[in-house]
């Protein structure tokens, strides 16, 4: 594992830390609810993510509502690279995400949205695309189900983009078709 890779998880663990600190002060449980695994496609590349959520208790619409904050660790591998690494980048992010819930369909389905910071251990390159920065934020679409006893698996489908907002040129951004599956502790 290269130094780069290694400082990019030591701030991944901050990052979580520094979250359950606040969850902490806040009076919140410091461990997390739920775990997360994704896999993801884009043009030309792969991603598979894991992460740790952490539902906030904010319920912004009412009940059907709610908020859940997000850490996660991403590979992104691209399938047409050429030498050991120079395919493969990792990336953390961290994005709050709104749930929403209908009323008159089916409470195990459920709608989201998220937008968050990401950062990777390199900038994005293939031939044909360029990153200009390591920073980007991350923003989503969602549609989801519940299951298994007292609803503590999801699956969801997300439409996912990822840029830099305009920060920096160029910015072509990258869009992911994911599968999530979300298992809860309690």
């Amino acid at each position: 594992m290269r130094l780069g890779n290694v400082t990019l998880i030591a701030r991944f663990l901050f990052t979580v830390g520094a979250l359950m600190s606040a969850q902490a002060f806040a009076g919140g449980p410091l461990i997390p609810d739920a775990m997360l695994v994704q896999w993801g496609a884009s043009d030309h590349v792969g991603e598979v993510t894991a992460g740790l959520s952490w539902n906030t208790g904010w319920a912004p619409f009412g009940q059907r509502s709610s908020v859940y904050v997000e850490a996660s660790l991403s590979r992104w591998m691209a399938r047409a690279a050429k030498g050991p690494d120079q395919g493969t980048l990792w990336q953390v992010g961290l994005i709050p995400v709104l749930r929403y819930r209908s009323r008159s369909f089916d409470a195990r389905w459920f709608t989201e949205v998220g937008v968050g910071a990401t950062v990777t251990s390199r900038l994005y390159r293939s031939s044909d695309t360029r990153f200009a920065t390591a920073f980007n934020f991350a923003d989503h679409v969602a549609v989801g189900r519940s299951f298994c006893a007292d609803a503590r698996c999801e699956l969801a489908l997300r439409f996912e983009h990822f840029s830099n907002g305009g920060i920096k040129e160029p910015n072509p951004g990258k869009n992911f078709f994911q599968l999530r599956f979300v298992r809860y502790f309690e």
